[in-house]
């Protein structure tokens, strides 16, 4: 008998071998892990890699156990997406000494991202996308309205950052119930909704 010893501390994850086998010099007998800390790979949409940065803490829950959360940190960001789901994976470092995080398991993650204050912010419902842009009717008043163009920023709870385009105070259209895919149709809503306001308006008058 021949005692092999490990030449590290760990748990054993995957096993090739068994007793009375035949091993050959070189060949891989136990696979080995250390499972003292952890990597946590999360799947980030396009829309909150702004975000999410290398060193930010993050929580990870599990499903078993709804009311313990483990604390961590953003170790890397992938350099490239993944065309079939539009993510960007982050790694996360966690440690594990209980060993509550086991390989393969699925969690939830929360990553403590920084906040964001005083900024214009529209409604994601508002802003219409024609391809080449995107555009916010804004309200001048007297029925008349605007198409704007405005550059939009981080997207967060139904709303959008606005970093140019719009000021504080401007006035917008928030259910806009139509799609704007050419400068064409765009006119031809605009001149239906100035038409709209003008009816109600004399609606209103008439009453």
């Amino acid at each position: 008998t021949v005692t092999v010893e490990s030449p590290q501390q760990g748990v054993v994850v995957h096993k090739a071998v068994f007793e009375g086998a035949y091993i050959r010099p070189g060949e891989h007998l136990y696979r080995i892990a250390d499972l003292s800390q952890v990597w946590v790979i999360a799947d980030l949409f396009e829309r909150d890699l702004p975000w999410v940065q290398q060193g930010q803490g993050a929580t990870v829950s599990l499903a078993h156990l709804p009311d313990q959360t483990l604390h961590g940190t953003v170790e890397h960001i992938f350099p490239f997406l993944d065309a079939d789901t539009r993510s960007v994976r982050a790694r996360l470092a966690f440690d594990n000494a209980a060993r509550l995080l086991k390989p393969e398991m699925f969690a939830d993650v929360l990553i403590d991202a920084p906040a964001v204050a005083d900024v214009v912010a529209a409604p994601v419902q508002a802003i219409l996308h024609t391809g080449a842009r995107r555009l916010a009717i804004v309200h001048l008043g007297d029925g008349r309205f605007q198409p704007r163009a405005v550059e939009v920023g981080i997207e967060a709870d139904g709303w959008y950052e606005i970093r140019s385009g719009l000021r504080e105070g401007d006035e917008i259209v928030t259910s806009a119930q139509f799609l704007i895919d050419s400068e064409s149709h765009l006119k031809t809503a605009v001149s239906n909704m100035r038409d709209r306001a003008q009816g109600d308006h004399d609606g209103h008058l008439g009453g």
